[in-house]
C-alpha cells in the first residue's frame, strides 16, 4: 500500500505543473468567478491577483505562471509585482492572458438605481435653466466621498503640487465633459491688471509668492459674476507664452469680471503683448448647460450630471467612473518578468508603471482610458511589443534609463505599437513617446489623433 500512496501523492503534486518551452512551470489560474480556497488549477480558478502571486512566490518553484481567464477584474488596488516575485534568466515570470478579452479595470461601475432628481433647492437654484429640471445627481457616503478627488494645479514647468486627477465620468467608453464655459470656444484675454510672480523670480520669498498669490487680468465679459462659488472655478489655458499650457485656480472674480487667480503664471500674464492669452473656465456648477457635462461637488458627496439627449434608460447602465488612484498594474524592483496579454483601462493616474527592473517584457497590451502615462518604464532591458496606447491623458510611454555620461545603453525597446488621441489631460509637453537617457530602440510604431 505504500507504493501506491507514494505514486498518487506524486500525481497530485505534478497535476498543478505545466510543460512549457522552456521547461516544467508551476501555473496558477485565476478567473473573475474563482475562489482564492481553491487549489488555483484550470477548473477550480482563485480570483484574486494578490492571492495568486502569493500562491506563487510561495511555492519556490523556477519558473511560474499566472494565467488569467478572460472577463473583467475590477481592481481596488494595483496589481503590484516585486524583487520577491522575481523569475530567473531563462525563465521569468509570466503573467499571461488566457485568451482575448482579459481586463484589468479601474472603473467603477455607478448603480442605475442610484441616479436621482437634483431636489436640493440651494443646488438646482445654481444650475442654468437649460439643466432644471433635467439634470440628475448621484450620491456618494463615507470615503467615497474623499475618493471623488478634486481639481488641481497643474500644467508647463508647474506639476509641484498637483494631485491625481479626479474621478472622470464616462458612459460606457466615451469620456464626458467636466462642466465648462464657453462650451466650444476660447475666451481672449483684453487687458492685465497684474502680471503677478513668475516662477522664476529671483530673491526672497519668491517661491511662496508665485505658489501663493497670482495675477488678475480682464476679460469682455462680466458673466463670472454671477457664480455663487468663483474661488472653485479652475481656468484651462494659455496665459503666458505659446507653450505654457496652464490649469489654474480662480481666487475672486473683481468689478467688471476681472479675474485674479490663485498661483503664479510662469512667465506671468501676457509676457507676449501680441499673443493675448486664451482659455475657458471648467469645473462651474452654473455652466452645467450642454448634454454629456457633469460636475463633481466633493464636499457634498455628489455627482451631478446632464444626460445625454434620446437615450432615456439606457445610459444609467454605462455610467461608470475612473476610480482607482494608482497605477493599474506596478512592477517594481523585479527581474525576468513577462506580461502577455492583458487590457488595463479606468485608471486616475497611468496604467503601468515599471520601476528599477531588469528584464521586463510586456507584449499585446493595451492601456485606455486612463489621466495619466500609459506606460512608464525606468530600469534596464524593457521589451515592449505590440502595445496599444489609446485616450489616455498623458503621454503613450516614457523609457528613462542608460547612462549619457558613459553612454551605456538602457536596453530599452519599443516595437509595432500604436498611440491614439493621447495627451488630453496634461496639454503641455506629453509627447506619444518620450525618451529620457540613451540606448532606447524605437521601430514600427504609429502615431493617431
Amino acid at each position: 500500500m505504500k507504493p501506491a500512496f507514494a505514486i498518487t501523492v506524486c500525481l497530485v503534486a505534478l497535476a498543478a505543473l505545466a510543460f512549457s518551452a522552456g521547461g516544467w512551470a508551476l501555473t496558477v489560474h485565476l478567473a473573475p468567478t474563482g475562489d482564492d480556497a481553491a487549489a488555483g488549477t484550470r477548473d477550480r480558478p482563485l480570483r484574486d491577483f494578490g492571492r495568486a502571486l502569493e500562491r506563487l512566490r510561495e511555492s519556490g518553484e523556477p519558473h511560474r505562471e499566472l494565467r488569467v481567464a478572460p472577463g473583467v477584474y475590477p481592481m481596488s488596488e494595483p496589481l503590484r509585482v516585486t524583487a520577491a516575485d522575481s523569475g530567473r534568466a531563462g525563465r521569468p515570470l509570466r503573467i499571461v492572458g488566457d485568451g482575448a478579452g482579459v481586463v484589468l479595470s479601474g472603473f467603477r461601475d455607478l448603480d442605475p438605481r442610484g441616479w436621482e432628481p437634483v431636489t436640493d433647492e440651494a443646488v438646482s437654484a445654481r444650475l442654468p435653466p437649460a439643466a432644471r429640471g433635467r439634470a440628475v445627481q448621484y450620491r456618494f457616503a463615507g470615503s467615497d466621498r474623499l475618493r471623488l478627488g478634486r481639481m488641481s494645479r497643474r500644467g508647463f514647468d508647474a506639476d509641484e503640487h498637483r494631485e491625481v486627477a479626479p474621478a472622470m465620468l464616462y458612459l460606457g467608453p466615451v469620456r464626458m465633459q467636466i462642466a465648462r464655459w464657453p462650451n466650444h470656444t476660447e475666451l481672449e484675454v483684453t487687458g492685465v491688471r497684474d502680471r503677478g510672480p513668475t516662477r522664476y523670480a529671483e530673491g526672497e520669498g519668491a517661491w511662496a509668492a508665485f505658489w501663493g498669490t497670482g495675477g488678475s487680468f480682464e476679460i469682455a465679459t462680466d458673466r463670472a459674476t454671477g457664480w455663487r462659488e468663483p474661488g472653485k472655478a479652475w481656468v484651462n489655458g494659455r496665459f503666458g507664452y505659446d507653450w505654457e499650457w496652464s490649469v489654474n485656480r480662480v481666487e475672486g472674480v473683481g468689478p467688471g469680471g476681472a479675474i485674479t487667480l490663485a498661483h503664479g503664471e510662469v512667465s506671468g500674464l501676457a509676457p507676449d503683448s501680441a499673443r493675448p492669452g486664451q482659455f475657458y473656465f471648467e469645473a462651474v456648477l452654473e455652466e452645467l448647460d450642454r448634454p454629456g457635462e457633469y460636475h463633481i461637488d466633493s464636499e457634498g458627496g455628489r455627482l451631478i450630471f446632464m444626460p445625454p439627449e434620446g437615450d432615456a434608460g439606457g445610459w444609467e447602465r454605462r455610467a461608470r467612473l475612473s476610480w482607482l488612484e494608482d497605477p493599474l498594474l506596478i512592477i517594481e524592483g523585479a527581474e525576468h518578468v513577462a506580461v502577455e496579454g492583458l487590457a488595463i483601462e479606468g485608471g486616475r493616474s497611468g496604467g503601468i508603471a515599471v520601476r528599477d527592473v531588469r528584464d521586463v517584457s510586456i507584449e499585446g497590451v493595451s492601456v485606455r482610458h486612463c489621466a495619466g502615462d500609459a506606460l512608464a518604464v525606468s530600469g534596464r532591458e524593457v521589451r515592449v511589443g505590440g502595445l496599444l496606447a489609446e485616450s489616455c491623458g498623458g503621454r503613450g510611454v516614457l523609457l528613462e534609463g542608460g547612462d549619457p555620461a558613459a553612454l551605456r545603453s538602457s536596453g530599452h525597446s519599443l516595437r509595432g505599437c500604436r498611440f491614439v488621441g493621447l495627451g488630453w489631460w496634461d496639454r503641455a509637453w506629453r509627447a506619444g513617446v518620450e525618451l529620457r537617457g540613451v540606448g532606447h530602440e524605437i521601430r514600427d510604431c504609429e502615431f493617431a489623433e
